[in-house]
């Protein structure tokens, strides 16, 4: 008798690749040790972000381009308070509030549109001369010490990195865009970093043209508006430190959100809508990462991300339907498609079952000469062994009856005249 075989399904070994496929991204898994720690206080940050490009305002093209960015008949002001609501909307991204809309002439430094602002942070889904074009690039923060972190340019244009301009609008071969003093100008950023709150962090800007820093979907920081440089400052430590009295109560009103020790996203929101210059300056003080990690033990009977199986101690030998002993694997299995004799009748892979097929215990699936008889798979008699000798002979006699006058009845005479002799596998013939 074979042994029993142990079958491992497929859905099952497809999900453990995709587990054993996954990069640290620092969740937790179950059945798995982990634990969390401080992401070293004097190494640089890096905060991988999106940027989006814009096509600028050229007056030698008919081509239309977003109303936001570089339009001729807007000017620099100072900040724009209330462009956006205080919160974000519900796929992560800011709106616009109405309380300070674009007037023309008066009141320039907000978005044209609700419509025009909400493609600033939204990828493009179609090459649209009005929209943008998605580039992913990385902000490295240098460590300043005592887990301080900065990164700060005048001369901040991005998307001329040759690693960059490529994938921006200047190089498009349908529509282009000008470039201004050999710079791409008109574009946004967005970049997301997660820390944990303790109450004294601080948070540093100075540049053009807009930002906005929201923490746990709340707005935390407003530098909205079409400016030249400015800077302000988002404290948790002192809420009033800020250089302005509207900004002393977001971030007043921002604390009062956070809870110590709870985990929280930033969401910064920029943009760089106007030619002449491009500043850009971020500081973080105070804001501490911590990083999961993850130990397992091969033997203890618990498969994590990190193996692909695990029998416990002393079974990861690596023989029929055991792991393998470093867990990366299983040896012989049924469903590996190989026929080992001493455990399986078959092993096709798939392991489906249907007749003449293989079942997914690695068992023969129904077939003619088994003993049973299946009607429903055309089997119109199943003698077993004997059944292969037989049925020719029986099917033989039935074909040469249908080629007389009255084959049918003669057929069906024939056919009822094969039986078993009682306590006989042997099939007679009257």
């Amino acid at each position: 008798m074979l042994a029993r075989p142990r079958i491992i399904g497929r859905v099952t070994r497809l999900s453990q690749l995709r587990l054993l496929n996954q990069t640290d991204t620092g969740t937790m898994v179950m059945n798995s040790r982990c634990g969390t720690r401080i992401v070293g206080e004097d190494s640089d940050r890096r905060c991988s972000l999106q940027y989006r490009d814009f096509r600028s305002y050229d007056s030698s093209s008919s081509d239309p381009f977003s109303p936001d960015f570089n339009n001729p008949t807007d000017s620099n002001g100072s900040i724009a308070f209330n462009i956006t609501e205080d919160f974000l909307d519900m796929e992560g991204r800011p709106m616009l509030s109405g309380e300070n809309p674009y007037v023309s002439g008066s009141n320039e430094g907000p978005p044209h549109t609700a419509a025009s602002f909400a493609d600033w942070y939204r990828t493009s889904p179609t090459l649209d001369p009005q929209g943008n074009l998605e580039i992913v690039g990385e902000l490295l923060l240098g460590s300043l010490g005592g887990n301080v972190y900065q990164f700060s340019s005048n001369s901040f244009f991005p998307l001329d990195d040759p690693a960059l301009a490529p994938l921006a609008w200047p190089v498009d071969p349908t529509y282009g865009e000008t470039v201004f003093s050999n710079h791409n100008f008109g574009f946004s950023t967005e970049v997301h970093y997660f820390f944990v709150y303790q109450g004294d962090e601080v948070l540093s800007f100075s540049g053009d043209d807009d930002l906005w820093v929201f923490v746990d979907g709340f707005l935390c920081l407003d530098v909205g508006g079409l400016h030249p440089s400015q800077s302000d400052v988002m404290s948790f430590a002192d809420p009033t430190a800020a250089n302005r009295p509207e900004q002393d109560t977001i971030v007043a009103n921002c604390k009062a959100r956070l809870t110590p020790g709870d985990v929280y996203e930033v969401a910064i929101f920029h943009a760089e809508r106007h030619t002449n210059a491009s500043n850009f300056s971020l500081t973080l003080d105070g804001f501490v990462t911590e990083r999961s990690t993850c130990d397992y033990t091969c033997g203890d009977g618990v498969a994590t991300r990190f193996e692909f199986c695990d029998d416990g101690a002393g079974e990861n030998t690596g023989e029929y339907g055991h792991c393998l002993p470093d867990c990366s694997a299983l040896g012989p299995y049924c469903g590996d498609g190989i026929v080992d004799e001493a455990f399986e009748e078959c092993d096709n892979g798939d392991n489906l079952g249907g007749a003449s097929g293989c079942n997914p215990d690695c068992t023969a699936g129904p077939s003619c000469g088994d003993g049973i008889r299946r009607p429903g798979v055309g089997e119109g008699c199943d003698a077993g062994a004997t059944t292969e000798r037989l049925v020719p002979h029986a099917a033989r006699r039935a074909r040469s009856s249908s080629s007389r006058p009255g084959a049918e009845t003669q057929a069906t005479a024939n056919s009822a005249q094969l039986f078993f002799l009682p306590g006989s596998k042997v099939l007679l013939q009257k």
